[in-house]
């Protein structure tokens, strides 16, 4: 009996680490919670060939605030966390919801257009991004820690502006990002 129940609190523990957050991420054991989303439309673009091939969207969430200017462009992100993907679906005429899994873009200029045309055809890809970490709730995240990405995939679910982003990333650090955040974002230039 007491095996039992050993071997069922242990199930129990492994399916409660399974379980996906709801508007917060655990980065290296640390919860943040997430309460905004943005995101900026650059439309199609071309990341291989002389045609476009791909629909480009940033986006950006955070526990606090986004600092836009009269142009309604991103100026600052204010809290203790803020998190950017730079997302690149395939296909020129929109942008679709999809796993995008990170590929570096840091040696493109580098690559024969046949090798970038393997590299990224057909392929949803998250080509950068990174964690920001303040210490203080609501301050200015412009000095603040940036660890870039450099593996892992981001979910997106729904369409705008309604999108729900899943992050399973790891950080250049090997600290880990996992969670995700749900609601409508901000369209922002």
């Amino acid at each position: 009996m007491l095996a039992l129940i050993v071997g069922f609190t242990s199930c129990s523990k492994d399916d409660e680490n399974e379980v996906q957050i709801s508007n917060a991420v655990v980065v290296d054991a640390t919860t943040y919670s997430l309460a905004k989303g943005a995101y900026v439309d650059y439309q199609n673009t071309i990341l291989y060939g002389t045609t476009n091939t791909h629909y480009n969207y940033e986006f950006f969430t955070t526990d606090g605030s986004f600092v836009v200017n009269s142009a309604n462009e991103l100026e600052d992100v204010k809290g203790k966390i803020a998190i950017y993907v730079d997302l690149y679906s395939a296909g020129a005429t929109s942008f679709k919801a999809g796993t995008y899994t990170f590929v570096s873009g840091a040696n493109d200029g580098t690559l024969t257009d046949a090798q970038l045309k393997t590299k990224y055809e057909n392929k949803n890809v998250c080509q950068y991004g990174a964690v920001v970490l303040g210490t203080i709730a609501n301050a200015s995240l412009g000095n603040a820690v940036e660890i870039d990405v450099k593996s892992g995939s981001v979910v997106i679910e729904g369409a705008k502006p309604n999108f729900k982003i899943i992050y399973d990333l790891v950080l250049v650090d090997n600290k880990t990002v996992k969670g995700s955040y749900s609601g409508a974002f901000t369209l922002v230039d």
